[in-house]
């Protein structure tokens, strides 16, 4: 890798575990992991019949999708990234075969993103 280029898109096979190793996959699913207890914790607390109990575990819960949005966001960024440099880098056959994976990931994010609120337009999470 030329030294003026980024190392955040590397990939590489570790022989000893026999994997590719990911470092942004990975810590995006640990940075989702952990909006996903952080909307656990919030629901949790939404079961207490105290309002203040109540109203804090809704933002609590409200943050971790916020959250989880963010991390969303910030992947499908990367994943344009690695997009824009496979296009540069790889021949056009294996350009037009990931392409079309990293289509099904963008409407894939698209619809974890969009899922919660088209589940329960009515939901009281939107009018906060």
């Amino acid at each position: 890798m030329a030294s003026g280029q980024r190392e955040w898109l590397s990939v590489s096979w570790n022989s000893t575990s026999r994997r590719l190793e990911l470092p942004l996959v990975q810590e995006y699913t640990n940075d989702s992991s952990r909006s996903f207890i952080i909307q656990i914790a919030g629901g949790l607390m939404t079961i207490s019949k105290n309002f203040q109990t109540l109203q804090n575990g809704l933002h609590i819960y409200t943050a971790g999708v916020a959250l989880q949005e963010f991390f969303i966001f910030c992947f499908i960024l990367l994943v344009y990234q690695f997009q824009r440099r496979l296009s540069r880098e790889c021949n056009r056959e294996s350009v037009l075969k990931a392409r079309k994976l990293l289509y099904v990931m963008y409407i894939s994010l698209g619809l974890i993103s969009v899922g919660p609120f088209l589940a329960c337009p009515q939901s009281s999470l939107l009018t906060f």
